[in-house]
């Protein structure tokens, strides 16, 4: 229960890079979690903690994998991982299917938290794929807000104010870590893929001794 609390307030948006890194550090954790639950014979607990692990409810893939891998030197059958690899090999293959970023696409599709005016005028921004940049008059308490939200969900866009007109204008411009970052991830979701592929066995040994 106090892992699961901790679990809830680390994948709240916005997901930066330093949540994520918080949520790997916790696979150890969690594969001591399932291993003592092995050793009081309670699978139910296991069943519990690891449907919680699901990305297919919402659990961070690279979180999910973590563990995966944290608890492939114990085997997955007695830490009860078999539907975990399963859920993310059906997201991982989801994913690859994807079609790549096209060249032009500027499309960001982060879904933010907050519902403001502001915020609905930056999402729409962000999700124009023909869209690179915005100029937009905003009075200083506006435009701390907008740049408070792309620092924060650490959006691949420049946010710099010019400092002439009444209000200022903060010019807004998607910049090319946008798709950089799609090919690293594309990459990473392969490389993952794959190793899940390699240890395939696995998580049928643990449907086998179920039955």
């Amino acid at each position: 229960m106090w892992l699961n609390a901790r679990l809830d307030a680390w994948i709240k948006p916005p997901l930066s890079s330093h949540s994520l890194k918080t949520i790997e550090g916790a696979s150890r954790p969690l594969v001591g979690l399932l291993a003592a639950a092995a050793l009081a014979d309670d699978r139910d607990l296991q069943s519990t903690i690891v449907a919680r692990l699901a990305p297919e409810r919402g659990y961070p893939i690279v979180g999910a994998l973590a563990v995966l891998r944290a608890g492939a030197p114990h085997g997955a059958a007695m830490l009860g991982l078999g539907p975990l690899h399963d859920d993310c090999a059906r997201t991982l293959t989801e994913l690859v299917a994807t079609p790549p970023r096209a060249p032009g696409d500027w499309s960001i599709m982060t879904q933010l938290g907050c519902k403001c005016e502001l915020c609905a005028r930056l999402g729409r921004f962000l999700r124009a794929a023909n869209e690179q940049q915005f100029e937009w008059p905003l009075a200083k308490d506006r435009r701390a807000h907008v740049h408070g939200m792309i620092t924060s969900y650490e959006l691949p866009v420049t946010h710099v104010t010019r400092r002439t007109g009444s209000p200022y204008t903060l010019v807004l411009t998607k910049t090319q870590a946008l798709f950089t970052r799609d090919a690293t991830e594309r990459a990473t979701w392969m490389r993952d893929l794959a190793w899940l592929r390699e240890n395939a066995k696995t998580p049928r040994r643990v449907r086998a001794q179920r039955k």
